[in-house]
C-alpha cells in the first residue's frame, strides 16, 4: 500500500540557488527512508508537518 507520493521540482535553501531538481518517488508501507539535515532540529522541522 502507498503511504507516501513525493514531487519535488526543485528546491533550495535560497529562491536562487537550486539545488536539487525532478525528485520522485513513493513509500509504501514496510519501507524505510533516511533524512539528512544538520541537526536533528532540522529535521525535526521537515516532518512537522506530518506531525499536525
Amino acid at each position: 500500500m502507498k503511504l507516501l507520493n513525493v514531487e519535488i521540482e526543485s528546491a533550495g535553501y535560497e529562491s536562487e540557488k537550486t539545488i536539487i531538481h525532478n525528485i520522485r518517488f513513493d513509500l509504501h508501507e514496510g519501507e524505510l527512508i533516511g533524512l539528512i539535515g544538520q541537526t536533528a532540529q532540522e529535521k525535526a522541522q521537515r516532518l512537522k508537518p506530518f506531525w499536525d
